[in-house]
């Protein structure tokens, strides 16, 4: 078993990474009990966080994988081996980050949960929390009007400023709650100018004074005062004269 150790040390340190995290895996698997539980995990760790920052990993001399995909790859495993390890919290993070990276919210948002149940009291927790909001926030973006995820985004960001307002992060928060509330402003105003072009001030006006009422701050908040205020004080039917 430490001559398998010693073969992950040697090829880690000759830089073929994924080679030498399949090594430490095997001493894992077909040794199990024998060598530091600590130190294998610790390396294993290492090595994802390299193919994280962005390290390609060359297959057969020719074809390239994702260091992205080797990243998520050893990131699990390392969660799988112990899950309650001293490199678990970061390993789970950092599963939660590499999928965020890849554009895979719904799984970055998964991952991100795990961190907050099974890791409530470490280091990892903010930038979990913090990026659960991100996640939510980048739903809200790209997918068609959701209410939900928007509020779902709101949510969390404000939970992790109320829970860390020292945090360095804030004002990235503060800036996306701002730019979600305008995206629900500008949902309520879209509907209203609706209801104007259709002849139906009174359905217009719900939907202006909403904004002012629910929105003050957002960019839509003057737009929505002075279109109120040019709107006839009722519906009125127009009939044609012949």
């Amino acid at each position: 078993s430490s001559d398998q150790f010693r073969i992950g040390v040697c090829l880690e340190e000759a830089g073929d990474l994924y080679a030498a995290f399949e090594a430490y895996q095997t001493l894992l698997d077909d040794y199990p009990g024998k060598g530091s539980l600590r130190e294998i995990l610790k390396h294993q760790y290492a090595i994802g966080e390299v193919f994280l920052k962005g390290r390609k990993r060359y297959i057969l001399f020719f074809r390239i994988r994702s260091g992205l995909g080797t990243a998520e790859e050893i990131f699990r495993t390392v969660v799988n081996n112990a899950t309650f390890s001293r490199v678990a919290p970061r390993a789970q993070y950092s599963l939660g980050l590499v999928l965020q990276k890849q554009g895979d919210y719904e799984e970055a948002i998964t991952e991100y949960n795990q961190v907050l149940t099974n890791y409530p009291g470490t280091d990892v927790v903010p930038l979990a929390l913090f990026n659960l909001g991100v996640c939510y926030y980048q739903e809200a973006l790209r997918a068609d009007y959701d209410p939900k995820e928007v509020n779902k985004a709101i949510r969390y960001l404000k939970k992790f400023i109320k829970r860390f307002p020292d945090h360095p992060h804030r004002g990235e928060a503060e800036e996306k709650i701002v730019k979600l509330i305008d995206l629900k402003a500008e949902k309520a105003y879209s509907i209203a100018v609706c209801y104007e072009g259709e002849g139906s001030p009174g359905g217009a006006r719900l939907f202006y004074q909403e904004i002012l009422d629910r929105y003050p701050d957002s960019s839509y908040a003057v737009r929505a005062r002075e279109k109120l205020a040019a709107l006839p004080k009722s519906d009125t039917v127009r009939a044609d004269s012949n």
